[in-house]
Order: C-alpha cells, then structure tokens, then sequence
C-alpha cells in the first residue's frame, strides 16, 4: 500500500472544503460539499460528431477515480433485441479507446460559467490527462451479471487550486458501511423537475437517499438485481437520473464522507415523474471489489 499512501492524505479525505470565489467585486467563500466529484466527458461515438456522454466519478486518492462500467459503452447505429441492459462484449470500449474518449474534470462544482445559477469561474474546476483504464469484466459478462465499476488514473495528483480531493475507503480507515440507512448521491444529471429533461444540469446535485434491504430490492425488480447489488429507495421526485452514472454513493462517520457504492441503474426519472411506479435504484457495492482497487492504486 506504499504508493496509495502516496497519494492520498488519510487526515483529510472525505471532508467538504472550501473555495474563494469572486462575486460582484468581493471574495467569499463557498462550501465544497463534494470535492471528490469528477466530471467525465466520454465520447461514446469515436468521432466527436456529437456531445459526449457524461457521467460522473470520484477520486479515491489524489490521483485515481472509481466510476460505471456502463459509461464505456458504445454507441452503435444498430443493436439486437435484447433487455436495455444486455449488451456484447464488443459494444464495451477497449482501455485503448476509453483513454482517447474520455476528458476527467476534477474540482468542478459547474460546467459552465452563469453567475445566475452560482457558477463562477472558480467553481469550473480543471481538465487532468487520463492516462490508465481498467473496466474489468463488465462487458464480458454481457453488462447485466455486476461488475460494474471502472477505474481510472491521472497524469498526476490534484492540487490544491480548486479545493479537489479524495473520498475515504471504508477497508482503508476500517469504517465499515454496517447498518446505516443514510446515504448521499452527486452528480450532473438530468432533472425534469427543473427542466432539464435529457440534458445534464450545469452544475453539481447533491441528494440524500434511503438504503434499501437486500429481499425488498429482490421484490422490486427481481433478477435484474446483481450480486453485487447495493440498492437505494427510489421516490418520483427524489433520485439518481441519466448523467449520474458513476457518481458516488457515500455514507457520514464522524464528520467524514466514506465511499459505499457507484451509480449503477434505475428507472428512467422522467417516466417516474410522468406517474410510473418507483422500484429501486442499483448501486455497485465496492466493498466487492477491495482486492482490485487494492491492487490498481498501488
């Protein structure tokens, strides 16, 4: 574990922070609720013909990001008919590709500079190179058996400049997830309350949900729910949406933020605000993949 040591700061990860930022002429500050958010921007078409997918992700060290596997998926013009969930092993992108498509945004409250909605320049956060990917066996067990986590590393570690740093590991610090119903989610997706129907709203969404036992996730959706399930009570206008993909799902201990769980799938947020029946969420438990990120950070 001597290079996870290296980068990363055990005295401080998993806390909020906080940033200057210049309004009107003065300097204030303004709280950082989730500095170990990572915007990702990834091409899934090859070409950069149209705007790239986005999903999210989160520092685990100062220089490396745990997000979904999903979000390495291709864009193809034709698919066989299968569940949404099933894919092939080609539609998955080779770490090759991944690396090419894919820009990591870290410290980054908002995506665009609009004083209207509080975003200033200082909250933009900054581009680092991605220069490792491991998508494991998400792809060759056809996306509907788990797996589905991706790690990535940077170029190098984040700074100080824009508030970024890392989210505590639970098998690190030894503060297990137990039996706490009290989760939070952030990201970038869409939110049909405010009118960003299919579009990624500009700035970070930080939302508080409700864990979910094992049997009732099991009576919600049956056999869609994987071994590696960590499930989350969906509500028509509280919830994860498309673009939240990969965003962490963590829980509070004495004040510090402790990674439990990636955004996997649920329901589409538009049906549910439309009256559709909420289910549950499914969230990709790392606490099953501890030998790998082990491994991957070292």
């Amino acid at each position: 574990m001597k290079n996870y040591v290296k980068n990363s700061d055990r005295s401080s990860c998993g806390k909020p922070g906080f940033i200057d930022v210049e309004k009107r002429g003065k300097t204030e500050k303004m709280v950082k609720l989730a500095p170990w958010a990572v915007l990702l921007h990834i091409d899934r078409h090859g070409d950069g013909s149209r705007a790239p997918a986005v999903c999210g992700g989160t520092l685990i060290t100062r220089k490396h990001i745990i997000t979904a596997a999903h979000c390495f998926r291709k864009e193809t013009t034709v698919r066989a008919k299968k569940s949404s969930r099933e894919c092939s092993r080609e539609e998955g992108m080779t770490s090759e590709e991944a690396l090419k498509r894919t820009k990591a945004i870290v410290g980054s409250t908002c995506s665009v500079v609009d004083p209207a909605i509080n975003c200033f320049d200082e909250l933009i956060g900054e581009e680092i190179k991605v220069v490792r990917v491991q998508i494991g066996d998400f792809f060759r067990k056809k996306c509907s058996q788990g797996n589905d986590y991706a790690l990535l590393e940077l170029e190098r570690p984040v700074d100080d400049k824009f508030q970024a740093h890392h989210v505590c590991l639970p098998h690190i610090e030894n503060v297990p997830l137990g039996d706490q119903k009290k989760l939070t989610a952030f990201g970038w997706g869409s939110d049909p309350l405010q009118e960003y129907n299919s579009i990624p709203t500009p700035f970070l969404q930080i939302v508080g949900l409700d864990r979910m036992g094992s049997e009732q996730c099991f009576e919600e959706v049956g056999d869609e729910m994987t071994k590696d399930a960590l499930c989350t009570v969906e509500l028509s206008k509280k919830n994860v949406c498309s673009g939240d993909s990969g965003g962490g799902i963590t829980f509070q201990n004495k004040r510090r933020h402790y990674l439990a769980a990636i955004i996997s799938y649920g329901s589409d947020c538009n049906s549910l605000v439309r009256g559709t029946r909420p289910k549950a969420q499914i969230n990709t438990d790392i606490s099953k993949y501890i030998s790998q990120i082990a491994t991957f950070i070292k």
